[in-house]
């Protein structure tokens, strides 16, 4: 388990803030640092489902790993942040989906929050370059919970999907961030805290994210 912060100014009342899935994801978009993720993340696009309460990041780092995010906002009853990245792992994704001549397409369709900038462009074409040099890998998988909640629990069926998607894409790369955000004076304090596969979190009932958990190595299990 590590924990990340962000600050950003804020004049509110002091107190705990549970985020939006879209505050969450415009969080994570101007600080990708708080997924501890080893490496820097280039972000390519985003999507807010409003009606469905899901957020979406695609993005990618720089060896040409792609990360996917999915982002759900805890309402008390157990969100299950990894339901619609199964959905799509049954559905639609393939391995072509992931490869870097599909992302670069769907990329360049446009920069859905701001306009694209040459540097930007340039970085992300030389990644995406470097991913299919190296034979498109599976992704990294993230499911991120908006929660203040001091415990945290996985629902069965998402401690499932967590299983599934392991099996699909290799245990370490499937994460879970818990994301929420604290008012103090002057500026919001965004904290993250991130379980991979050393965390066993697919197999624990209660996830008490203000304690160490115990950190044991995990099997691979292919497709």
């Amino acid at each position: 388990m590590r924990k990340r912060y962000a600050y950003f100014p804020s004049f509110g009342p002091s107190g705990e803030l549970t985020p939006t899935e879209e505050e969450a994801a415009a969080w994570l978009r101007n600080s990708p640092q708080l997924l501890n993720w080893p490496r820097k993340i280039h972000w390519l696009w985003s999507q807010v489902d409003s009606r469905n309460a899901i957020a979406h990041l695609w993005g990618i780092d720089s060896i040409g790993t792609l990360i996917i995010v999915e982002i759900r906002k805890d309402l008390g009853d157990s969100p299950d942040p990894f339901a619609n990245l199964v959905l799509e792992l049954k559905g639609r994704w393939t391995v072509r989906e992931w490869n870097a001549e599909a992302v670069r397409e769907k990329w360049r369709k446009g920069w859905p929050w701001e306009p694209l900038d040459g540097t930007h462009q340039r970085s992300v074409e030389r990644l995406l370059a470097r991913r299919s040099n190296v034979g498109n890998p599976h992704p990294v998988l993230v499911g991120v919970v908006a929660s203040t909640r001091r415990e945290f629990r996985l629902s069965s069926s998402a401690r499932r999907n967590v299983q599934q998607l392991q099996k699909c894409v290799g245990d370490e790369r499937v994460r879970l961030s818990i994301i929420s955000g604290t008012l103090v004076p002057r500026r919001l304090r965004v904290q993250c805290i991130t379980l991979d596969h050393n965390d066993q979190f697919a197999q624990a009932g209660v996830l008490a994210v203000s304690a160490r958990r115990d950190r044991r190595r995990s099997r691979h299990i292919p497709c």
